[in-house]
């Protein structure tokens, strides 16, 4: 979401995963900056889904990690397990997929490799051999034909994701980039628009169990702070809207989603005066604990490329911790 402002066009320069606001500023449902996740200086990854084999596959829960040299480090430790063939570790999941030969090594030597290290923490979430492995490729080609994704149960199909894809296809347009992406662009704009979809489906199935409501008029206190931030009167307002493919109506629903998230968020992950800088660690515990809990299965091959990608792109130091490799 972007407004004019002066004559100008003034982007809010945020990663956002739902309509939410950590710092007290409202960040909007569809607003992807460009360049957010930093290109990883390597070869293109295998992918999982097709190098099955007689392999099994691991899932491992990790804590401690805090940056990209975090996830560098684990993949290294657990590439050199005699049996690994494969192995993606995500930072924002704090989790590592792992696929190995059973008959070399096993998921515990696994879980070895990675508190051998020190400062991490590894425990066997689940495993699964390769008849389980080949059964859910199988089931994830047909179901690919129609659908993009599941998230706890429910189907998005190809043309809905599709749909809002284009849009921010067209809002990179619209940024003043070119017209046609190139393929590791294209790519960051897929994962940011599948994250953002599964991160608000499993926030809104959570906050949905208790009942914590917005009124009318704060939903208006807080267009009026956007309309003063970017000097905008109503007519101006509505041009915008209008051009991101929202009108009023769209528009004060998704601020409303927003502030019953940072209701809640205040009320039950927050404690009582959190400083600013630690709620966005207390946030991705938050949301880590949420995905361990949903059903979350993707069917696209560009989908699962791309976010697989995203996850395990080196991220910079610090989430709240010294960084790892500041510690020798």
């Amino acid at each position: 979401m972007y407004f004019k402002k002066s004559g100008r066009v003034n982007f809010m320069k945020k990663k956002i995963y739902i309509t939410l606001f950590l710092t007290g500023v409202i960040v909007f449902f569809g607003l992807y900056a460009s360049g957010l996740i930093n290109d990883k200086k390597e070869e293109e990854r295998s992918n999982f889904y097709k190098n099955i084999g007689n392999n099994s596959q691991a899932e491992l829960k990790i804590s401690g990690m805090t940056c990209g040299s975090c996830v560098e480090k684990i993949e290294n430790a657990l590439m050199k397990v005699k049996g690994v063939n494969s192995t993606k570790v995500s930072l924002a999941k704090q989790k590592a997929t792992v696929l190995f030969d059973p008959e070399i090594t096993s998921a515990s030597l696994l879980v070895n490799a990675i508190n051998k290290l020190g400062k991490y923490k590894g425990t066997l979430a689940n495993i699964k051999n390769s008849n389980e492995l080949l059964k859910e490729e199988k089931e994830r080609i047909e179901k690919a034909k129609l659908f993009a994704m599941s998230i706890n149960g429910k189907e998005i199909s190809n043309k809905d994701f599709e749909t809002v894809l284009g849009k921010q296809l067209k809002n990179f347009k619209k940024v003043g980039k070119d017209y046609y992406p190139t393929m590791r662009q294209r790519e960051q704009i897929i994962a940011e628009v599948a994250d953002s979809m599964i991160d608000e489906a499993i926030i809104q199935n959570e906050i949905g169990k208790e009942n914590f409501s917005v009124t009318d008029p704060e939903i208006n206190a807080e267009i009026d702070k956007i309309k003063t931030n970017y000097k905008l009167d109503d007519k101006t307002l509505k041009e915008n809207l209008r051009a991101q493919g929202l009108d009023i109506n769209g528009f004060k629903e998704e601020i409303r989603k927003g502030l019953k998230v940072n209701k809640y968020l205040e009320a039950k992950v927050f404690p009582p005066r959190t400083p600013e800088s630690k709620k966005g660690f207390l946030y991705q515990q938050w949301i880590s604990g949420l995905y361990d809990q949903a059903e979350v299965r993707i069917y696209s091959d560009e989908i699962l490329k791309a976010v697989d990608s995203s996850n395990t792109a080196s991220g910079g130091c610090g989430s709240g911790g010294g960084c790892c490799s500041k510690r020798g």
